[in-house]
């Protein structure tokens, strides 16, 4: 039986920030943020331990989650399994996936709405980069081949770099090793991991999902059935 990733998302207009569900230092971190970040930030950690208070038992803000240089993790008694989780927004949508038995996993959203409903040669900026400069500047040829060789060229530039931000949230990497340093053979089902990452894993599990107006990606340790959950 393969192990399951559960995914949510949502957009933040739809929500409305709980602070009861932070952790004291969760809430200091909070009223330190500016209020668009501090929104983000309270929906998505809230997110978080709703998901993981369902699993673990206990009030969401109880949930032992200690915030690390690498990020969240879960300080449990030893020899207590934790379940894989992550968080990801962008634009206005926030996700959270989690796992009680996929082990270590990652997730990556991008919104990816500005394409529109027609493929197109379009000028689409990801942040204030052109798209094709980062695909010249960081992608090994044989991708930068084939998301040329895609009839909507921008979408396929959305899976492999949501991809490769899901590789880097996994591993607790950061996205400048991993843009280079992680090679994706997209054109076969499944996609696959081509060579090492930079941990030296050689194996990776990876899924992603057009599911307008954002573009989903997940990468786990072992084979997995992934359930997304859009939330309104």
């Amino acid at each position: 039986m393969q192990a399951q990733i559960k995914v949510i998302c949502f957009h933040q207009q739809d929500q409305a920030p709980d602070l009861s569900l932070l952790s004291a230092p969760e809430q200091d971190r909070f009223h330190k943020m500016s209020a668009a970040r501090g929104r983000v930030f309270a929906l998505g950690r809230g997110a978080l331990r709703c998901e993981l208070a369902a699993v673990l038992g206990g009030a969401p803000a109880h949930v032992p989650l200690v915030q690390t240089d690498q990020g969240p993790t879960l300080g449990l008694d030893e020899g207590q399994k934790a379940p894989g989780f992550s968080v990801s927004h962008s634009g206005d949508y926030i996700a959270v996936a989690l796992s009680t038995d996929a082990g270590m996993i990652g997730l990556d959203i991008e919104d990816i709405s500005a394409l529109g409903d027609e493929a197109q040669n379009s000028d689409i900026i990801m942040g204030r980069h052109d798209y094709r400069k980062i695909i010249t500047r960081y992608f090994h040829p044989s991708e930068q081949k084939w998301i040329a060789a895609q009839p909507w060229p921008e979408r396929a530039f959305y899976k492999l770099w949501t991809l490769k931000e899901a590789i880097t949230k996994m591993e607790r990497g950061a996205i400048a090793h991993y843009l280079k340093g992680v090679e994706i053979d997209a054109g076969h089902d499944p996609v696959t991991l081509t060579g090492l990452t930079p941990t030296g894993r050689d194996i990776c599990h990876l899924y992603s999902y057009d599911v307008p107006p954002v573009m989903i990606s997940v990468a786990a340790d072992q084979p997995c059935q992934v359930e997304i959950k859009m939330l309104t």
